[in-house]
């Protein structure tokens, strides 16, 4: 029984670890072109999905 708890004792911190290292934003940076491949210039509403 002892084994047990110490087991989950360590997988618990372990996940803590884990979690804790998860970043709480994603920095992407990119170019916004028309159809031919030239840059766009301007304000431009943009969704983005996951």
């Amino acid at each position: 029984m002892k084994k047990k708890a110490v087991l989950i004792v360590v997988l618990a911190v372990s996940l803590s670890e884990l979690w804790a290292n998860v970043p709480n934003l994603v920095d992407y940076q990119g170019r916004l072109t028309d159809d031919s491949e030239n840059p766009l210039d301007g304000s431009y509403s943009i969704t983005f999905s996951i």
